[in-house]
């Protein structure tokens, strides 16, 4: 049984609607997004997902497509 902290390989964790469109829409940061440490991946799920509209969501999912697309 894996921790809070990690997921296994068996396990996949389930992006936001916003996230997801956003990644769609930038391969490199889809790609860049794939590559974080599991825990960051987490924490920028669940950092959209606390936005209380869909439009923060969306925001959100922006800032993070952004911030991959600066650092690559």
């Amino acid at each position: 049984m894996a921790d809070e902290e990690t997921l296994n390989e068996s396990e996949t964790m389930r992006l936001p609607l916003q996230l997801l469109k956003a990644l769609a829409g930038s391969p490199g940061a889809s790609a860049a997004f794939e590559n974080l440490p599991i825990d960051e991946q987490r924490q920028s799920v669940d950092w959209v997902i606390e936005g209380a509209t869909a439009e923060e969501r969306e925001r959100r999912a922006d800032e993070i497509i952004a911030k991959l697309k600066s650092e690559a």
